[in-house]
């Protein structure tokens, strides 16, 4: 697998203990979102919240399958896993379409300019102190480009990701936070293991879009380093576009061979 982030790849993920390359968590993500919006309807790409936990590695070429489960109490709040052909648990998310998302303030979330890339963070909780504001990412939003690249290796099926009425897939918010990470820290071999995402607008075809936000934690966690940074993306004049609570192991500890130990 060609990927920036070398866990996706045989070599180096054998190298932290792992059995081959792990498939991205956008890439789960995206499995997983799928009946969410069959279910909950294109309203959740406006106002609606998930929240993802990756749990079990998926290896490339691996057959999974998603399960979704509607509270009868609640039918609009799914419950999704996504389960390996043995029948375990690899990823769970909690999905809901609130009648308000609530609301969030460009002023919480200031701009900063990106860092040089020599000028980057190291890839420990020491170089990514909570409260650090990071370098914030601008793009502008092209979803004739995301349709050939994104939504053909993920496979989305949904019409309502492509053609000239096409909405963004909610996955891009997720490129977008790896990418602000991968920007701001010194990355070397790297996994994703959880977000939150709230939906507060669509973000529009061409429209120039900002992620900004700080680190909200950081710290060690089985000899690994982690992060989780509190994002918000905005669209033209701080329109709130969505919020993202992302999580990483930005240090992998490395397995130790029976004969080094």
């Amino acid at each position: 697998m060609d990927h920036p982030n070398k866990i996706h790849s045989d070599d180096t993920a054998l190298r932290f203990g792992f059995a081959g390359a792990l498939v991205p968590g956008v890439a789960l993500f995206a499995y997983l979102i799928e009946p969410v919006l069959k279910i909950l309807g294109p309203d959740w790409l406006e106002r609606g919240t998930v929240s993802v936990k990756f749990i079990k590695p998926v290896y490339d070429g691996a057959e999974v399958c998603v399960r979704a489960h509607v509270d009868k109490a609640s039918p609009s709040t799914l419950s999704l896993g996504l389960f390996d052909s043995e029948n375990a648990t690899c990823a769970v998310a909690d999905a809901s379409l609130p009648p308000s998302p609530g609301a969030i303030s460009a002023a919480d979330y200031p701009f900063r300019d990106m860092p040089a890339l020599e000028m980057r963070r190291v890839a420990r909780s020491d170089g990514v102190p909570v409260g650090e504001v990071l370098g914030s990412l601008d793009v502008t939003l092209d979803l004739g480009a995301l349709e050939e690249t994104f939504l053909d290796e993920m496979g989305s099926a949904l019409p309502i990701f492509r053609g000239p009425e096409a909405m963004c897939h909610p996955a891009y918010l997720l490129v977008q936070a790896n990418e602000l990470l991968a920007r701001n820290v010194k990355l070397g071999p790297w996994i994703h293991t959880a977000s939150v995402i709230q939906n507060f607008a669509l973000p529009k075809n061409g429209e120039q879009l900002s992620l900004r936000g700080r680190v909200l934690d950081s710290g060690q966690k089985r000899g690994h380093e982690f992060i989780i940074v509190d994002l918000a993306m905005f669209g033209r004049e701080d329109r709130p576009i969505a919020s993202i609570r992302h999580s990483a192991l930005i240090q992998l500890r490395e397995q130790v061979s029976s004969s080094e130990a």
